[in-house]
């Protein structure tokens, strides 16, 4: 007889993921974390139930899972996690265009950019935008994205195929610390800030779980993290869920760059949360057609809990 796989959750390395790996989550969370390197392998295998559950950024869960035909009634969003910074990494010579020198001297922009991003649905496009109108005079000169997995930014860089990334904390880090880029310090999601979500199939080997216990054992680990010793455990634990790995200096350092500067903002979702958060989605323009954003579409997503 062949023994049934422990139900699992995808997620992708980050700053913000660390708190599910501090020893007070244990057993609050019975899934079996597995890390992966985009979203859309992570979509993939929750659309072929090799998934129980996920982590991704909502925008891209509407569009690669929800959007896709027969799903509307197949997910539940269990929680909004408190959003991670997003870091916006550029060459060297590009940064220099953006960030003259003292002298005056200035790097060449090129006649087109190349910039990595998460996905082709991922809101960091529009902070590209967002941010590029404003730092350049208001002239938009050709964009162009190129979706990459996280390890695989760091590498483009490095091989000059792409000009620069958006990615969550480390991974900008990461790159200025190997010194294939810089990262731009006034770069800000603004209006586009990507809200993460935990969402799970809601037909599942595992067992139930109290969401409002979930959000407590975040809050505690959020804390429990800022014991040195309980941080790099956390580290350790998580890079034993698979590749990309990240070092537990990597994320040290940028917790150390991004203090969280006011009390955690995880939630459970409700029918009000979630219509907002998909007119949201509406007024960027990135909601696909076929979601509806009411109040019909958020009960399909209430977690049956709620």
């Amino acid at each position: 007889m062949i023994d049934a796989k422990p139900p699992a959750f995808g997620f992708v390395p980050s700053l913000e993921i660390l708190p599910f790996f501090a020893e007070s989550c244990g057993s609050s969370f019975p899934f079996k974390p597995v890390a992966f390197s985009s979203y859309g392998r992570m979509a993939r295998e929750l659309l072929t139930s090799q998934l129980d559950a996920g982590i991704l950024p909502w925008e891209i869960f509407i569009a690669d899972i929800l959007a896709l035909p027969g799903e509307r009634s197949n997910w539940s969003v269990d929680l909004f996690l408190q959003p991670c910074p997003t870091e916006l990494v550029l060459r060297n010579h590009v940064h220099r265009h953006f960030h003259p020198a003292k002298t005056g001297s200035s790097g060449k922009l090129p006649a087109r950019l190349v910039i990595g991003v998460e996905s082709r649905n991922s809101l960091t496009r529009h902070q590209l935008h967002d941010w590029y109108a404003r730092h350049n005079e208001g002239k938009l000169n050709d964009v162009t994205f190129k979706m990459l997995p996280m390890d695989l930014m760091i590498r483009g860089l490095t091989a000059e195929a792409i000009d620069g990334f958006i990615a969550p904390t480390p991974w900008g880090v990461l790159a200025q610390e190997q010194g294939t880029g810089k990262t731009v310090p006034q770069f800000k999601p603004g209006k586009y800030t990507q809200h993460m979500v935990l969402v799970r199939r809601r037909i599942t080997t595992a067992p139930s779980f109290s969401l409002s216990s979930i959000t407590t054992t975040l809050s505690t680990a959020r804390s429990e993290l800022e014991n040195p010793a309980c941080f790099h455990a956390a580290c350790t634990r998580m890079a034993a869920c698979g590749n990309p790995i990240l070092e537990a200096e990597s994320l040290q350092m940028a917790a150390q760059q991004y203090p969280c500067a006011e009390p955690t903002i995880d939630s459970e979702p409700t029918i009000e949360s979630l219509t907002h958060a998909l007119v949201q989605l509406k007024s960027f323009a990135v909601l696909p057609s076929q979601i509806a954003a009411t109040e019909t579409t958020a009960r399909l997503l209430l977690p049956s809990e709620t």
